[in-house]
């Protein structure tokens, strides 16, 4: 990393953990576009596990089409090395969702392993972080929009043993290197989760985007 941009960085850890973005998206239209795909037709997030939580990858590696939901996994069964910022190359299933576009335009040239994550009731990811790998010269921050089935009273992000207030429509930028989980009472809890590799330029567009910037 750049040493300017590892300034920005240490800038946007001592910013709050959840910034949210003023984007103008309809997440109606989102869970109408979704329609296309049949529940049966998600597949298992981490397919390893039994948990009822699905997904639809919006990028993969150029060229590759499986499904890496987790990826630490993945590179474990697989005897491969990807990491996030490897996903660069957008899917069908991105092409499909338009109305998702606007959410995910803005950090295109940042964009990493990205899906849209469908937990159902009883779905949960449970206590962990990401983004940090002490070997490796980067650093991922998280894209998370709330497309249906979001609030407190049917999803609880915890966040450092704190629960989020969450709303439909909402976009954040996250910093999932502290603590956190996810616990879904409905089913089709339904949210985009975009891994971004950080430099200084993605930090002047949080701050562009900020929304009480």
């Amino acid at each position: 990393m750049k040493a300017q941009d590892t300034l920005a960085l240490a800038k946007f850890l001592a910013m709050e953990d959840w910034m949210q973005m003023k984007i103008n998206w309809d997440h109606h239209a989102v869970n109408q576009e979704l329609k296309q795909f049949p529940k049966d037709s998600w597949p298992r997030y981490n397919p390893r596990k039994p948990i009822e939580r699905y997904c639809l990858d919006l990028t993969q590696i150029p060229g590759g089409n499986d499904n890496v939901s987790s990826l630490g996994e993945y590179n474990r069964t697989n005897g491969t090395d990807f990491k996030n910022h490897d996903f660069t190359e957008l899917t069908d299933a991105y092409y499909k969702l338009p109305a998702l576009h606007p959410v995910i335009e803005p950090w295109l040239p940042w964009i990493g392993r990205s899906h849209v994550i469908r937990i159902d009731a009883g779905g949960f990811f449970p206590p962990h972080y990401d983004t940090i790998v002490a070997d490796e010269d980067v650093y991922d921050v998280r894209l998370v929009a709330a497309i249906n089935n979001i609030s407190n009273m049917e999803f609880k992000w915890l966040h450092q043993d704190r629960v989020v207030h969450m709303n439909n429509r909402d976009v954040y930028i996250v910093n999932t290197a502290k603590p956190h989980s996810v616990f879904s009472f409905v089913n089709d809890a339904t949210i985009l989760v975009a891994n971004l590799r950080f430099d200084k330029d993605l930090l002047q567009r949080m701050l562009e985007l900020y929304k009480y910037g």
